[in-house]
Parts: structure tokens; sequence; C-alpha cells
């Protein structure tokens, strides 16, 4: 079979991954939330203890009328979801999940990751605009400013990553590293004090705590949900949504969270290596319980204000990102 044949059954595979993946997240984010809150969750839906939920809120939102507002820019108000929900989608194309087991292993898989998951800024811009209303547009405005000031950790924190392994490619990101995967590489205390200075240095795990905080901003998560927060402006840019347009928005967040969570596990614990277990299972795992640590965040920390996030990200995670790229670049050179 040619390559060209195998892109139509790809495309399928990777479309029922995702949809089970956000299924699955959406289940644990209910069931969590309600033992967090003391409570026993869905039950009913599905019989064995509502595991049938994620179906019922996928078939809810059908049944609801689809409202254009009057005075909305009707095109780009029904394309705004579609492109909030595409690349979401499109970044599980590179994402290997053991070896040789990828949709497309390419040589530049981190720099596409990071260029796609940027795209949600727009279809924010796009639904905040079109919808023609102050709320929508002023929720929108500071989405994107927060997506913008967090974006800038994620790219420093995965160019560390790039920097210690030395190329851009996930699988071989993967195969450079070694255990204990967060705080590789250990270089060691040599070429004297330059080398106990920077050799000693975590970088890895200093690179995981920038990427990880500047992750919970991205997808407008608690404990940087103030865009779409229900104290705020109502929710943000998606005010004027109803419907299966409403849920394209939530179904390319959650989205997001698994493949951050995947993009985790690969850049910073070692994606499918480890012992006994099938790597896929491996990765899986890893995978399971980032989503996990998502959902726990999200319901158990305190929201920021405004100006905290913004001064988080200029005034402590963007220095610290730098200064991090840099100090792998000097330890580069000294360890060669």
């Amino acid at each position: 079979m040619t390559h060209w044949a195998l892109i139509p059954i790809q495309s399928v595979v990777i479309l029922v991954a995702v949809l089970l993946s956000t299924g699955v997240l959406l289940y644990a984010l209910l069931k969590i939330h309600s033992r967090i809150m003391n409570r026993v969750g869905p039950m009913y839906a599905g019989r064995f203890h509502g595991v049938g939920q994620p179906i019922a809120e996928f078939l809810k939102p059908i049944q609801k009328e689809d409202i254009v507002p009057t005075l909305a820019d009707a095109p780009v108000f029904k394309i705004a979801p579609l492109i909030a929900l595409i690349p979401a989608f499109l970044v599980f194309a590179v994402i290997p999940i053991a070896p040789g087991l990828v949709g497309a292993n390419i040589d530049l898989g981190l720099f596409y990751v990071l260029a796609i998951s940027a795209l949600s800024a727009i279809a924010i811009v796009m639904a905040a605009y079109a919808s023609a209303s102050k709320f929508t547009l002023v929720g929108g405005l500071r989405a994107v400013g927060q997506i913008i000031a967090y974006e800038l950790p994620i790219v420093l924190g995965a160019v560390t990553i790039a920097m210690i392994a030395e190329t851009l490619s996930l699988s071989k990101i993967v195969d450079a590293q070694s255990f204990p995967f967060v705080v590789w590489p250990y270089w060691g205390p040599h070429h004297g004090i330059a080398g106990w200075i920077f050799g000693l240095v975590p970088w890895g795990a200093i690179a995981f705590g920038m990427f990880m905080l500047a992750s919970f901003a991205e997808v407008m998560w608690n404990p940087f949900d103030m865009p779409a927060a229900e104290s705020e402006i109502i929710t943000g840019p998606y005010t004027e949504y109803s419907g299966m347009r409403f849920i394209f928005f939530y179904m390319s967040e959650f989205a997001h969270v698994v493949a951050l969570s995947a993009i985790a596990s690969l850049l910073f614990f070692g994606g499918w290596r480890g012992p006994i277990l099938p790597p896929v299972l491996w990765f899986l795992i890893k995978v399971s319980v980032f989503g996990v640590f998502f959902i726990w965040v999200r319901f158990t920390m305190p929201r920021l204000r405004e100006d905290q996030l913004q001064k988080l990200a200029w005034k402590l995670l963007i220095p610290l990102g730098l200064l991090t790229v840099l100090g792998v670049a000097i330890t580069k050179v000294i360890n060669k």
C-alpha cells in the first residue's frame, strides 16, 4: 500500500484516538471533581459508574439551537470553532506513542507541535471579534494576552530540552533521555569550577517546571482560568456561542490538555521508555498521570488575579527560561 493510500487510514485512526482520549479525560474530570467535592459524580449514563456520561455530554448540545447573533460577522463566527478544533487534531499526527508508532515521524516534530498549538489564539480572536459583543471582545483580548505571555515559557522549556538532546525530533528526544528522566542529563562536576556550577544544575527539572506552569495558562485552566471563569466576564470569547459550536471550543481545550500531557511525557519523562511493561502502555500511563494532575490542580488551586498572572509570566518565567537556555548552552560548551 502506497504512502498516499495510508493517509486517510492514519487520519481516521488519529481522529478516533483524539475523540477517545478527550472522552476519557472528560469522564476522569467529572469523577475526580466529584470526589474532591465529596460527591459521587455521574452514575447512571452507561449503567456502570456513568461511563456513558461523555457521550451524553456530546449528544446534549446537538439538540440545542445554533444561534448566530444578528450583528455578528456570520462567516467568521461560524468558522472560528473549527479553527480552534483542527489544530488540536493536527498536533497528534506527529506524537509518537512507541518506537515507529507515529502518524508522521518528522525531524522537526517539536517545532511543528509548538507552531500548530499556537494557532488556538487565532480562533479566540476570530470568535471574540465576530460575536459583536464588548464582553466577548474584552474576554478574547484577555485570553490572547494570556496565551501569548505563556507561549514563551513553553517554547523556552521545549528549546532547553531540544538543546540538551541536540534534535527537534520527538522520537530522538525520547531516545536521548536516561533515568531519572526529568533531571537528565547529568554532566557531572568536571572541567574546573565552571563544571561544578553548570554541570550539577538540573536544567531539565527547571524546564519541566516552566513547561507545566505555562501549560495550565495555555489551556486556561485553574489557577489561570480568568478569561472564562464564572466570576469574570461570563465565558469570555465564547459567550455568544451555543450548541455544537460551543462544544467545539471545549473539545479543543480537552484535546489540548491531552496533547500537552503527551508532549510533557515525551520531553521530560522518557515517553514510552520504562521497564517490564510494553512501550505503548508506559506512554499511556504517563499521559494519564499528567491528565489526572491537570484535573487535580484545576479543582484545588486558588485563582490568580490578572496582574499576578502577567507578572508571573513576564517577570519570572520568561527571564528564568532565557537564563535556562543560556545555562544549557554554556554547559554544552564546557562539557564538549
